[in-house]
C-alpha cells in the first residue's frame, strides 16, 4: 500500500536530504559519495513532485546505472505511489540514450518538452524498454 502524505515523504531524511526533497524553484545539482542517501532522495523527490506538486507521473524521468538498480527504484518508488508507479518511466542511463539517439529520423538526438517550442531528444517508454519486454 502506498504511503502518503508530506510527512512520510521526508520522514528519516537529513535537513540537507529534506532541502533537496522539497527543492522549489530552478535546477539543482547533488554531489554525494557513496553510501550518502542519493537514490532514497531521487525517490523521494520523484513521489514529493507527484503528490505534493501535482506533477504528472509521465512527466518524471528516473535514470540509474543498471537494469537491477532501475528495478530497485521501481519497487522502492511504489511504497510512496501504489499503482501509480507503471506511469513513471525508470530505465538506464544506456537506454535512455539509445531511445533520445534512436527516436530522430536525421540523427540529430531531440528532446521534445510539453509547453516547449525548442526540442532537442524526444523519448517515450516504449522506446527505452529492453526488446526482450517489448
Amino acid at each position: 500500500m502506498a504511503t502518503t502524505g508530506r510527512e512520510s515523504l521526508l520522514d528519516g531524511l537529513t535537513p540537507k536530504q529534506r532541502a533537496v526533497v522539497t527543492h522549489e524553484t530552478g535546477p539543482l545539482l547533488v554531489i554525494a559519495g557513496p553510501g550518502a542517501g542519493k537514490t532514497e532522495v531521487m525517490l523521494r523527490r520523484a513521489a514529493y513532485l507527484i503528490l505534493d506538486r501535482g506533477i504528472e507521473p509521465e512527466a518524471i524521468l528516473l535514470t540509474t546505472f543498471t537494469r537491477k538498480a532501475a528495478e530497485e527504484l521501481r519497487v522502492r518508488l511504489a511504497r510512496f505511489l501504489g499503482g501509480r508507479i507503471e506511469r513513471v518511466l525508470i530505465t538506464t542511463i544506456m537506454a535512455s540514450a539509445s531511445g533520445c539517439s534512436s527516436s530522430s529520423p536525421n540523427g540529430t538526438p531531440t528532446v521534445s518538452h510539453r509547453g516547449s517550442s525548442t526540442s532537442t531528444c524526444s523519448i517515450s517508454s516504449s522506446s527505452l524498454m529492453p526488446r526482450s519486454w517489448a
